[in-house]
């Protein structure tokens, strides 16, 4: 009888346990399956980097809250493991919203395909992504996806370029136009060009003193001028900002004064002050000697928030061979003058700037805290429209040094900030979203941290989940 009671008890506790194990392989299996379904259809991922590579900005998600067309992203990744975190990135896009919709294209079992987007004989590249509107599309390439310091570090600049290019291809048929002055000895403007055609602008030159300034021109530039400007040509800026236009001037120390060009910014409230500028702070200086000006100025946000995200962000902006700024709000264009750069107090100027000049700080230096940047804004005659000018005592901050494109400084955003502002383009342009860094982290242990972590995986946990089997088995043999 009690041989029978056992029997029982036996039977009944091997039927619970194949039931519950069916029901945990069943769990495991449906588990599978949906998670199989969710990362197919909808790319479903947690972003556990630190810096939330894979993490869409809130300019991103209202951006797509207020976007009206459809686009199509064909990525062109090969299956090969190099794209990986593109793939992770772009696969987002779906996810925000559902306007976009995502296709992987292999372009070389479908040459059709990349014929369709083949421009001028150049055939179109792995590891690019084309948006697609139906009526317009862009080209958007790893080279612009990926990013590279000067000290090699990656950042992945999926977001910011991707959605630009869903703003080309889903704007209107007029593109913002700036345009470059020529005719006045201008310095070179190779790298602002790209950065202003990358962010989806039309980029072209003109002369202001024998063509004037086109009508299309939402903004002109003048790269570090060396010729001063005729009367003809301040007049054709006078009557240019008097309908609205906007400026950017931008001049570099040691070059001759440029007396008409001086006085016409002087009557907006600005004057550049031709010296150079030393910042005397270290922790506020990029150069390692103290006697090299390579000032990382304060960004100074100013009553429009134009530059509010880059102070969050905390990205440095450099701002070598600078010259001072001197603003006046007592000015003859009724102008409102905005610093939005300024040193530490304890930056000082060199006012006769020589090849063998002394850089120490030398007792008559000019001290304390300068502005090396600012803006003016004044209403038109007619009071219907605002305009605006920029002016940097900087060149160089935005020209042949690479700064403008490098991820890990705020040049390049600052100025298409600006850009984006007096174009009337900063509730379309998501100029503020930075390049996510996209190095692999890497975890430092000790030896001894390693043996520990050694010795409790490959012993200790094997040991515990052993020890608690054979209970268990003993147990159940002797019920």
């Amino acid at each position: 009888m009690a041989n029978n009671k056992k029997m029982k008890v036996k039977t009944r506790l091997q039927v619970n346990a194949a039931i519950i194990t069916a029901a945990a392989i069943l769990c495991v299996i449906l588990l599978n399956v949906v998670a199989y379904e969710l990362n197919f259809k909808k790319a479903f991922y947690y972003d556990t980097t630190e810096t939330k590579t894979y993490q869409f900005s809130q300019e991103t998600k209202y951006f797509f809250d207020h976007m009206k067309k459809d686009v199509t992203l064909y990525a062109l990744f090969p299956n090969d493991g190099r794209s990986d975190s593109m793939k992770k990135s772009i696969e987002q896009f779906p996810n925000v919203s559902k306007k976009v919709k995502l296709k992987y294209v292999d372009i070389y079992r479908n040459p059709e395909f990349a014929r369709k987007y083949s421009k001028g004989g150049e055939g179109v590249k792995d590891y690019s992504v084309i948006v697609d509107s139906g009526d317009k599309y862009k080209i958007v390439t790893a080279d612009e996806m990926y990013k590279f310091d000067k000290d090699g570090n990656q950042s992945l600049n999926v977001e910011s370029t991707i959605i630009n290019a869903i703003v080309y291809v889903t704007g209107g048929s007029n593109p913002v136009r700036v345009y470059f002055t020529t005719g006045q000895g201008e310095h070179s403007y190779e790298e602002l060009s790209q950065a202003l055609a990358k962010d989806n602008y039309y980029v072209s030159t003109v002369n202001v003193a024998t063509s004037g300034v086109p009508e299309d021109a939402d903004m002109i530039i003048c790269a570090a001028p060396t010729i001063d400007f005729t009367p003809q040509a301040i007049d054709s800026l006078d009557k240019y900002f008097d309908n609205g236009g906007n400026g950017a001037f931008l001049f570099s120390p040691g070059l001759k004064a440029l007396p008409k060009l001086d006085n016409y910014l002087e009557e907006w409230g600005i004057k550049v002050n031709r010296d150079l500028v030393f910042e005397g702070d270290a922790s506020r200086n990029k150069s390692e000697s103290a006697f090299k000006s390579e000032p990382i100025p304060y960004i100074q946000a100013d009553d429009n928030d134009i530059n509010s995200a880059l102070i969050e962000n905390g990205t440095d902006f450099v701002a070598p061979n600078s010259s001072s700024l001197t603003l006046s709000d007592n000015n003859q264009a009724s102008a409102k003058v905005t610093a939005l750069l300024k040193t530490s107090t304890k930056a000082y100027t060199k006012k006769n700037i020589t090849a063998d000049m002394s850089t120490a700080k030398e007792s008559g230096d000019a001290t304390g805290q300068f502005t090396l940047a600012a803006m003016s804004k004044r209403f038109t005659p007619d009071n219907n429209d605002i305009s605006n000018i920029f002016v940097s005592g900087t060149y160089d901050a935005f020209e042949g040094n690479g700064y403008i494109s490098e991820p890990g400084y705020a040049n390049g955003d600052f100025f298409l900030n600006i850009t984006s502002f007096f174009t009337g383009r900063s509730n379309n342009s998501i100029t503020s979203i930075r390049p996510k860094d996209a190095t692999t982290g890497k975890l430092s242990m000790t030896a001894a941290q390693v043996n520990f972590c050694k010795i409790v995986l490959q012993w200790v946990i094997p040991c515990i989940i052993f020890a608690a089997g054979l209970i268990v088995w003993i147990r159940r043999r002797y019920l």
